[in-house]
């Protein structure tokens, strides 16, 4: 598709226009063009790369629509100002009220939508007005979204000033990392630690005891869509590949994966692979996805062939030595879900993470939550005894 991308088959089915702004249900249609999709990804009120136009792409081609929605945001000027993709809710949500969740698959770590940052509080007050004069569901849950971030400080004042609940949980932290002032000897002494540098700098000798050893950021197009062949195929001979959860493990998730990361066309520069090369042959590489000045860590790997001399936190080591010598990179986002992570140790900042509910402020919604919130507590109590077990 070149010149649209939503793929969707009949007229939108809400039309709200209280402030000058309008929100539309759109269920078909080549009804947003490619151009107006990419520039509202370059002027959101918060980067995610993950609702941008490939990859919301790649997931419509490989794991079909499955009653996906698109609620669009426009100016009276008609420009798009706005994108919030969504999905009918699982059963509870069916039987306890009309409830939803904006639309993420297994790799859509971040859930803030697209909002235009020169008009986010009328793009938001246009959605609320759509929440409240019930042509869609009237709780929404975003998964994934920053505390601190701008999207929920905005969402939060146009909730307070249209009457609805603004409720976040299930906080936890995301590994970011950040450029301090004394440069990388700094970072490497007062975060990584002088003990685990003096592991790592032991093991990249090692490795250099075997052949030639060096770092490499792909960002040319065919030399990503070369490296993101080689990540999937070392990821499919090791665990993941044994537990069947790999990219190559299922059809539909390769598909997937070549779509996203590597679909890009010459000259996108969306997608770059980060890789630890021994006599130029990868045995780790992480894949990132760019929006503006930051870096999103999607997936990692490394060959197990090489377990013992710690190739994935070597080459963790070297990614964070490029980004201090690349000021054009502001910022990194490992893009975790939930739970501990390797580099939590390596970088230097984190971002407060929580699910986010916003619905009428009543009983009901009070209710969803507090049921929501004790779904999460069983599940984590199971987790804790399948780890004792």
């Amino acid at each position: 598709m070149t010149a649209a991308v939503a793929h969707m088959n009949s007229k939108p089915t809400a039309d709200v226009d209280r402030t000058g702004f309008t929100a539309q249900v759109m269920q078909g249609g080549d009804v947003i063009t490619a151009e107006e999709w990419d520039s509202l990804s370059l002027n959101a009120l918060e980067e995610n790369p993950f609702l941008g136009r490939r990859f919301v792409r790649a997931d419509l081609l490989a794991f079909g629509q499955r009653g996906l929605r698109i609620v669009t945001l426009r100016d009276p000027a008609g420009r798009l100002v706005g994108l919030v993709p969504y999905r009918p809710g699982n059963l509870f949500a069916v039987v306890a009220g009309r409830e939803v969740r904006i639309a993420l698959n297994d790799y859509q770590p971040e859930g803030v939508p697209l909002i235009h940052r020169e008009c986010a509080d009328g793009a938001l007050h246009a959605f609320s007005d759509l929440i409240l004069s019930g042509a869609v569901p009237s709780r929404w849950v975003f998964p994934q979204v920053g505390l601190d971030g701008p999207f929920l400080r905005e969402l939060r004042a146009v909730a307070r000033q249209r009457g609805l609940l603004c409720h976040s949980e299930y906080r936890f932290d995301r590994p970011v990392l950040t450029r301090m002032p004394e440069g990388f000897e700094a970072h490497a002494e007062k975060v990584i630690g002088k003990k685990r540098v003096k592991d790592i700098e032991r093991n990249l000798r090692r490795l250099g005891e075997l052949g030639s050893v060096r770092f490499e950021r792909a960002t040319e197009h065919a030399h990503v869509r070369l490296r993101l062949d080689a990540f999937l195929q070392i990821e499919n001979a090791g665990w993941k590949g044994a537990a069947g959860t790999a990219f190559l493990a299922r059809a539909y998730h390769a598909r997937f994966a070549r779509f996203a990361f590597g679909g890009a066309t010459p000259g996108e520069g969306i997608t770059s692979v980060d890789s630890l090369l021994l006599d130029g042959v990868p045995i780790a590489l992480s894949v990132n996805l760019r929006s503006g000045g930051r870096v999103f860590t999607a997936k990692c790997t490394y060959d197990e062939a090489y377990r013992k001399y710690g190739p994935g936190m070597v080459l963790e080591y070297l990614v964070i030595r490029h980004f201090y010598a690349h000021p054009d990179d502001v910022e990194m986002d490992a893009a975790t879900t939930a739970g501990g992570h390797v580099i939590s140790g390596l970088w230097n900042a984190k971002r407060a993470m929580a699910v986010v509910t916003l619905g009428p402020d009543n009983v009901q919604t009070r209710m969803a939550i507090d049921i929501h919130a004790a779904k999460y507590r069983l599940r984590q109590a199971a987790k804790r005894l399948l780890r004792r077990g």
